[in-house]
């Protein structure tokens, strides 16, 4: 049973992950969770600032956690990454383990790409990972780091801080206060109050200590601080994925900067969780809750995500994940078969390098899946779908075939260069259990009943594990649609294809809002009001009130089209999404 949280902080920001609250009456579905036109050029979010000594032209920060830049050197990839994002005023290096250097870094080989960079305005930090590693040999890394060009150093500490203070103390004794220290720590060791997190028998500090122990690392001379939850016990929470809503740790963040504030300590904070978001981050830095934004993933994703904030066109930046689809060049006439995700980028990739492409799809409704989720809680899903409908409808030579089964003998006629198939999902199939039918049931065709509010007063059980399965659960308790709602799989946990972050979301906090997951069961039978299964811990044999089943369980795909056009070679090339 979860402890009650001491830290009213700590308390807030857990509610506000789990779906309870909402920043500032906005942090909703459709809130400031979207991407849409403003014009920010003269706002805060493009006004300078500074970090200790260090002039920046714009408040936006991308500070990565190791997707690229963490090698001695930057490849070519690296190159291309950094300088596509020169617009940012800050950015770092991935971060770098200290305890794995024996000498200084070899900070020369950065330095062509760090003066181009400081050409295009931007500046440069060596981000260096505390794994473990000792005082002095973190200060040697980062007194190496002006000899690369680097403009200062970002300590993560946000899995290890032990030695942070010594470690700052010994980089102002060897280098003075010239060189910029930016320090992102986490918030966990105050979270095991919640219960979330154990306390393995250690001592946990509460929040009050923890902006302490901040105090103490500015009066020793750290010049910025970036405030996350998660660690060692809980990894899942460094990163918030799109489950999380967003500026889900803006609060901690304004913590830390009111602390300050009253110590007249005037170290920079950066904002970090879930933002990228132009009007959110612009509303965060007018009311002085910080004085920068990471800008997270979306950063990462669009390399154009300042420029186009800056311009006003935040419905612009695209919010899939970064990396293309591999679309060859060489085909005058393609069909993409199927509107999906991946259909959708297909078709948008395929015109953008001159191709005629005619777009399948044989029901109404472009989307596929991404439709039904975006109907549900995930508010990046429709940020997604809006994105893909609006860069498919800037295209003309796209012809979008709306209702239309494409078959193969249809796709032969036709005569394409080449034809890119999105599988099919097979027909998903009843369990097949004793008592199947004598509890009413919807399927992914008749989704919109349960979220109809037909279902009020019913003990509703949604029997799937992927995101469409957990998505509308998760919709059925925080809408109300339900009197109880559980989810039951077979499989050993839900959302196996999900990243680690939303997956854990959904599997701590589903709970806590009052739903039930059963995962790794057997189901046996159904009753009129109950479905019995066999329990993977115990062996025993579960009954599980019920009067209501959704089955959203995620058949396999069907590779029946792919293999029909491979035999009757219908086109010169034919593609597999």
């Amino acid at each position: 049973m979860s402890k009650p949280v001491r830290d009213a902080l700590i308390r807030e920001i857990l509610d506000r992950c789990a779906g309870k609250t909402a920043l500032c009456g906005e942090n909703e579905v459709l809130g400031v969770g979207r991407y849409r036109a403003e014009d920010l050029s003269r706002g805060a979010l493009f006004s300078p600032c500074r970090l200790g000594p260090l002039a920046l032209g714009n408040r936006c920060a991308i500070l990565p956690l190791g997707r690229v830049g963490g090698a001695d050197s930057p490849d070519e990839a690296a190159r291309r990454f950094y300088l596509a994002r020169s617009g940012a005023a800050l950015l770092s290096t991935g971060p770098i383990p200290a305890s794995k250097k024996d000498d200084p870094f070899p900070a020369l080989r950065w330095l062509p790409l760090n003066e181009r960079m400081h050409a295009r305005g931007a500046r440069m930090l060596l981000q260096i990972a505390l794994d473990g590693s000792t005082p002095a040999q973190t200060a040697n890394l980062a007194v190496a780091a002006p000899a690369g060009g680097f403009d200062g150093v970002c300590l993560n500490a946000r899995e290890n801080d032990t030695g942070l203070l010594e470690t700052v103390r010994e980089i102002r004794a060897r280098r003075g206060a010239s060189l910029p220290i930016l320090c992102r720590v986490s918030l966990s060791p105050a979270l095991a109050e919640s219960g979330l997190l154990p306390e393995g028998g250690r001592a946990v500090p509460c929040l009050a200590e923890r902006l302490e122990t901040m105090t103490a690392l500015a009066r020793a001379g750290v010049d910025g601080f970036e405030l996350s939850l998660g660690g060692p016990e809980a990894p899942w929470l460094l990163a918030p994925g799109s489950r999380f809503p967003a500026g889900c740790y803006a609060e901690a963040a304004r913590a830390l900067k009111a602390h300050f504030r009253c110590l007249g300590i005037g170290a920079a904070v950066l904002a970090y969780g879930r933002l990228g978001y132009p009007a959110l981050d612009e509303k965060l830095l007018r009311q002085s809750l910080c004085d920068m934004v990471s800008l997270d993933g979306a950063g990462i994703d669009d390399p154009d995500w300042v420029e186009k904030a800056r311009r006003g066109c935040g419905e612009d930046i695209c919010p899939l994940p970064s990396g293309a689809l591999n679309v060859k060049p060489g085909a005058a006439r393609v069909a993409v078969v199927g509107a999906g995700e991946r259909g959708l980028r297909y078709a948008i990739a395929a015109a953008d390098r001159g191709m005629q492409v005619d777009l399948y799809e044989e029901k109404d409704r472009l989307g596929g899946t991404l439709a039904r989720y975006a109907s549900q809680t995930a508010y990046e899903k429709q940020n997604q779908l809006d994105y893909l409908l609006r860069e498919l409808g800037k295209r003309p030579s796209i012809r979008v075939r709306r209702g239309t089964r494409a078959d193969a003998e249809l796709l032969k006629r036709e005569g394409y260069d080449r034809i890119a198939l999105g599988c099919r999902a097979a027909a998903v199939r009843a369990p097949s259990v004793p008592g199947w039918g004598e509890i009413p049931f919807a399927d992914a065709e008749r989704i919109s009943e349960p979220l109809s509010g037909a279902w009020k007063k019913k003990k509703v059980t949604v029997i799937g594990s992927g995101t469409l399965a957990c998505d509308l659960a998760w919709a059925l308790l925080e809408k109300k649609l339900a009197r109880r709602v559980s989810l039951i799989t077979e499989r050993p946990m839900p959302m196996p294809d999900e990243s680690a972050a939303d997956r854990e979301h959904f599997r701590h906090f589903f709970p806590q809002r009052g739903g039930e997951i059963v995962s790794g069961c057997t189901l046996l039978r159904m009753r009129r009001h109950s479905l019995v299964y066999r329990d993977a811990r115990s062996g025993k044999e579960v009954h599980l009130p019920c009067d209501r089943i959704v089955l959203l369980e995620e058949a396999p795909a069907s590779l029946r089209l792919y293999r029909e056009a491979v035999a009757e070679r219908i086109a010169p090339e034919i593609v597999l999404l």
